[in-house]
């Protein structure tokens, strides 16, 4: 009786242990999709960038050549 009580809770052990195990790895696999995800939009944010500042830059020279620029 005490053997198949400790049997029981040994093997209801192994199985929250393996499926603490299966979540895990889930969550691995969520955040390595998540940080690709942000790595994608980190690039992404940095052609906007570059693209502002060559807006911003003709920008400035339109001003200049309108005479249109603060002094």
């Amino acid at each position: 009786m005490k053997e198949d009580r400790i049997l029981e809770i040994v093997t209801r052990i192994q199985a929250d242990g393996a499926e603490t195990r299966r979540r895990m790895e889930s969550l691995d696999v969520r955040v390595s999709l998540l940080e690709d995800h942000i790595r994608g939009i980190r690039t992404t944010l940095g052609g906007m960038q570059a693209d502002l500042s060559q807006i911003n830059a003709r920008v400035d020279r339109i001003e200049r050549r309108l005479d249109l620029a603060d002094a």
